[in-house]
Order: C-alpha cells, then sequence, then structure tokens
C-alpha cells in the first residue's frame, strides 16, 4: 500500500508490521504535541524572554542584557541551564504529590491549544480542525487555574496561598466577559471551527465590526495570564512572588514558561479571531503563495520597521541604549527574504499570521513596560462592573443581529468607536483624566 508521505503515514508504516495500526492517532497526537513543544513554544518563549528584556531595557533607556552572545541573545539559554542545575526542593509540609503535578498542569494547557490553532492555509497547518474549536480552546486554557490554585494551597505557605486565591477570583471574574468576547466571531462566522472562522475573514477582519468585543477579549485575556497590570497573583511587593514562592528548580521554570507560552497563545488566538489569521488586508482574493502577498507583507514590514526608527530618531534621541547596530540591518534583510522565499513555496500564510501575532506580542510588551499594577479591589471592580455588562451588551447585539438580520452589532460597534473618537479629542483634557490627591 502507497502511504502518502505524511506523519500520519509514517506512523502508520512503522506500526502495520506490528500489527498496532489501531494506535496510529494516538501516537500522532503524542509526535505532535512533541513537535510543537521543542519547535514551537521552546523557541517563541526563548525569543520572547530575551525580547522583553530587550524592549524594557528599550523603554527604560539601558542596554538589557549584552553579556551572554551577541547583544545577550543567549541570556534565557543560560538562564533555562542554571534553572536545570538548581536542586528541586519540597517543603517539609508540603503535599508532595500535588506540588508536583501543579507546574505540569500550568504548562502543558499551553501546549495543548495549538492542536486546533490553524498557522496557516490549508490543513497541513493544523493538527486537528475540530468542528468545536473554539470550544476546546476555552476548557483547555481554564485547566492553567486549577495548577496555580494547586500550587499556593500545596506549598503549606500562607503566601502562596493568598497568591492561589488572588488567582481563582481573578481567572472566575475574568473567565465570563472572555468567553463572552469570543462568542462574537463563531455567531458572525456561524462555525465554531476556527479554520472556518479565518475564512469567513477573508473580505472583512471582525475585528472591524467587532472592536469592542476584541477590546474585552484583549483586556480580560491580559487578566487571565496575569500579565500587567493584573499580574495580583505574583505582586512581588506584597506576596514575594505569590504561588510559586516555595518552588525551585525546572519547576519554577515551567510556571515560567507556561505564563510566556500563554502570552504568544493570547496573541495567536486574536490574529486568527479578530484580525484575519493569515489574510491581509484589501487582498483577501491574491492567492497567498504568489510572490506578490509576499512583496506586499515586506512592504507592511518595512513601514512599521521605518515608522519605530524614525520615531526612536525623531523622538528618543540617538543613545547607547537606543543607537541601532548594523547587524539589525542585516538581520532585517535576511528577515525579508525569507518572506519572500516563504511567498514562494507556499508558507506565507504562516509568515502573515506570525507578524500580526508577533505586532500583539509587541503590545503585551509595551504594556508591561509602562503600566503599573492595579489594586485588588479595582480588578475585581472593573471584571464584573465594566467588562461583563458590555460583553453581555455586545453578545446579545451580535445575537439578535444574527436572529433577525438587523445590524445591531454593527450600531453597537459604530457608538463605540464614537466613543473613543470623544475620548481621544476631548476627554483627556478634562481634570479627571488624570490622577490627583485629595
Amino acid at each position: 500500500m502507497n502511504l502518502p508521505i505524511t506523519l500520519t503515514g509514517i506512523v502508520e508504516g512503522a506500526l502495520a508490521p506490528l500489527g498496532l495500526q489501531g494506535l496510529t492517532p494516538l501516537v500522532v497526537y503524542l509526535l505532535d504535541a512533541l513537535i510543537i513543544l521543542l519547535l514551537l513554544i521552546m523557541p517563541v518563549v526563548t525569543i520572547l524572554i530575551w525580547l522583553l528584556r530587550k524592549m524594557l531595557g528599550f523603554i527604560q533607556r539601558r542596554l538589557g542584557p549584552m553579556r551572554v552572545g551577541p547583544f545577550g541573545v543567549l541570556q534565557t539559554i543560560a538562564d533555562a541551564v542554571k534553572l536545570f542545575h538548581k536542586e528541586d526542593l519540597f517543603p517539609a509540609n508540603a503535599d508532595r504529590v500535588v506540588f508536583a503535578l501543579a507546574p505540569f498542569l500550568v504548562f502543558v494547557p499551553a501546549v495543548l491549544v495549538y492542536v486546533v490553532i490553524p498557522f496557516g492555509q490549508g490543513d497541513g497547518f493544523v493538527t486537528k480542525d475540530l468542528s468545536v474549536g473554539l470550544v476546546y480552546l476555552t476548557a483547555v486554557t481554564s485547566i492553567s487555574a486549577i495548577g496555580i490554585i494547586t500550587a499556593g494551597w500545596s506549598s503549606d505557605n500562607k503566601w502562596s496561598l493568598l497568591g492561589g486565591l488572588r488567582s481563582a477570583a481573578q481567572l472566575v471574574s475574568y473567565e465570563l466577559p472572555m468567553t463572552l468576547a469570543l462568542l462574537g466571531p463563531p455567531l458572525m462566522a456561524g462555525t465554531l471551527s476556527l479554520s472556518g472562522i479565518v475564512a469567513a475573514q477573508q473580505s472583512v477582519w471582525f475585528v472591524v465590526p467587532q472592536a469592542l468585543g476584541f477590546l474585552i477579549y484583549f483586556i480580560a485575556a491580559l487578566a487571565e495570564i496575569a500579565h500587567l497590570p493584573f499580574d495580583l497573583p505574583e505582586a512581588e511587593s506584597e506576596l514575594v512572588a505569590g504561588y510559586n514562592v516555595e518552588y525551585s528548580g525546572m519547576r519554577f521554570g515551567l510556571f515560567f514558561l507556561g505564563e510566556f507560552a500563554n502570552s504568544f497563545t493570547i496573541c495567536l488566538v486574536a490574529t486568527v479571531l479578530f484580525l484575519g489569521g493569515w489574510h491581509l488586508p484589501f487582498l483577501g482574493g491574491l492567492p497567498l503563495t504568489s510572490w506578490q502577498t509576499g512583496l506586499a507583507t515586506v512592504a507592511t514590514m518595512a513601514l512599521l520597521g521605518g515608522g519605530i526608527w524614525y520615531l526612536n530618531w525623531r523622538r528618543a534621541g540617538w543613545t547607547s541604549a537606543t543607537r541601532w547596530h548594523w547587524l539589525g540591518y542585516v538581520s532585517a534583510a535576511i528577515l525579508a527574504a525569507i518572506v519572500l522565499v516563504a511567498g514562494l513555496v507556499g508558507f506565507i500564510s504562516v509568515v502573515i499570521t506570525l507578524v500580526k501575532t508577533s505586532l500583539l506580542v509587541f503590545v503585551l510588551m509595551w504594556l508591561r513596560g509602562t503600566l503599573p499594577r492595579v489594586r485588588v479591589d479595582q480588578l475585581m471592580s472593573f471584571g464584573w462592573k465594566a467588562l461583563v455588562p458590555l460583553g453581555l451588551v455586545n453578545f446579545l447585539a451580535l445575537a439578535f443581529q444574527a436572529a433577525t438580520g438587523i445590524p445591531t452589532g454593527w450600531v453597537l460597534n459604530l457608538l463605540f468607536f464614537v466613543f473613543v473618537g470623544w475620548l481621544l479629542l476631548f476627554a483627556w483634557r478634562k481634570r479627571w483624566a488624570y490622577s490627583a490627591v485629595s
């Protein structure tokens, strides 16, 4: 029998002489998870940690890591090696089994979500295109809350327990508005398949009629992963690092990896559900394997990079912390060449998806370097009094539009744009827009 040259075909061919063809799906899924872990999660997390350190250094007018490797690119790898060599300690009164399993309950869901996320056009860029992919996505991402809560409880440390309890309250509060925001794209696309939702955005990205839903999702997702300004479960100034204070070695490293993997995941999900996935604006009907699409992507990257360079030169000024090295220009040229080659060989859809995701990751790093941490009461009040009502109104408007055909969702979105415009033009002048000590 001539089997196709695919992972499934290779596994089936290897198991056929042993009479174990029935185990092919299980082995394929395990290999997919291993490939995702080694070829996607680990490299992405390593790059993200280095970029975050360099971005925070740029924002704070300092260099960031510079010693280990060129421009400090090997600093993250050195930190990982250090964590591997550290002793794995257990508190004396800890629940050893739960304490050991908690880091995996945080990290494993960050890997499982990539099973249903399409990285590009076609069946070759998604592991399993489930018809209920969005339901699977929301279910798997909720598992990490269990790991955080059990890590805080099993450590037999009051600061860890407080961090776990804060995390439980935060996740319960922001899970509802995030789920309500995620219901918008499937209502407009008519399917729960993530590939189907991306296909429905060929002409118009869902962020245009669903800007309010996108904003609700993005804010709620930041709270879900405990990202600044919502990092209350691990507030160093209050809880001495929170739920993971008793962890050391690679178990602590798993929490760290899960945090950065989740940061990339929420940006990737936002790209797939709201930003059109691999579709480009005004080029929805253009074949994604053509060199024109690759050239358009390179032009977009050049405009963004040129804009950042111009702002750096005109606004930030040339200092030792902001001056660009010649290797930066060489790297940009190599990246442009890779994009053009990807357009010729058919991988341009993956490149477009990753470029959009990277821009959102940049926004996350920007927020981390500029916003202060909110208080616990502010966090809970904003979730229940602002995001939940807005999410309900947005969902009801879209549901009414889907049932009757009346564009109530578009009207609500137009009102949201009007409010944002008023806020930008006039509200910043008001005295209440600034913090004042009474």
